[in-house]
């Protein structure tokens, strides 16, 4: 009930729609099954290991639910969304370890570990931490039929820019326990995150944009549009980058610093 409310609150959707978006995501990304795998380790991991999972699950359920509600037209029935998203998703998670660069596949490896090193086995470590990168998939999917390039090429780039932009570090900001600390001000965190995966979609459709008026191709994953791209974009950047050198010099970056960011960013888009 706290889920739903919430989430009529934030996108002012229907009951109706709320559960159909929940449906299609649990459907496309096997939610009933993990939460069951989850539920077997009952006395065998500990308490808050299985805790700090179902967080995590809830986490990528949010942010997919609020994209199903708010982006992606349901077609004529659920069924054809779900077929579209799982086609797209399928394509997105036969490419995962292709389309990740160095510090994704870095970032990857050190969460399967902390999850085995809360006593879940390698397996559900793996998909756990495949769920969490997933959650990026219904943009790079919606992109990927806007655009006509592949799911696996918008993939690359998202990623690419999500590094180079710093959309993945700011998120990470975000994500801190400090960050928020009363309802407020989680509410407001959860829709910045939420800014910033919008902008990071953004950016990604006009790059590809200026890729092709470029004439460039995807045969490097994008990376000779994203330099041509930022160049074009270089003072923004710039001042990105200053900003996100101040967040390293302190101790604990505040929600406040987080919106300006967040702001700055929304000039990329």
């Amino acid at each position: 009930a706290s889920f739903i409310n919430e989430t009529m609150d934030s996108t002012g959707a229907s009951l109706e729609r709320i559960i159909q978006a929940f449906f299609v995501i649990e459907k496309v990304f096997d939610l009933k099954n993990l939460w069951a795998r989850l539920d077997a380790f009952d006395n065998i991991a500990p308490e808050m290991s299985q805790i700090q999972a179902h967080l995590d699950v809830y986490k990528s359920m949010r942010r997919t639910v609020f994209w199903a509600i708010r982006y992606f037209p349901m077609g004529d029935t659920i069924e054809d969304t779900i077929s579209v998203l799982s086609a797209g998703l399928a394509s997105f998670l036969e490419n995962i370890h292709e389309v990740l660069d160095e510090e994704g596949l870095e970032a990857y490896a050190r969460q399967v570990i902390a999850y085995e090193n809360l006593g879940l086995t390698k397996e559900i470590a793996e998909r756990l931490t495949m769920l969490s990168v997933a959650a990026a998939s219904p943009d790079v999917i919606l992109i990927a039929a806007e655009t006509g390039f592949s799911v696996p090429q918008v993939a690359t780039l998202y990623f690419k820019v999500g590094s180079e932009l710093h959309f993945k570090k700011v998120r990470e900001l975000a994500d801190r326990p400090s960050m928020a600390k009363n309802f407020w001000e989680r509410s407001h965190v959860h829709g910045l995150t939420e800014e910033l995966y919008v902008y990071q979609a953004d950016v990604v459709e006009q790059i590809l944009s200026f890729g092709r008026t470029q004439q460039l191709n995807m045969k490097d994953g994008g990376a000779a549009m994203l330099e041509k791209w930022s160049m074009a974009h270089r003072n923004i950047i710039e001042r990105l980058n200053h900003m996100m050198e101040d967040t390293h010099l302190m101790a604990n970056p505040d929600l406040s610093m987080l919106s300006v960011i967040t702001r700055e960013m929304r000039h990329l888009s």
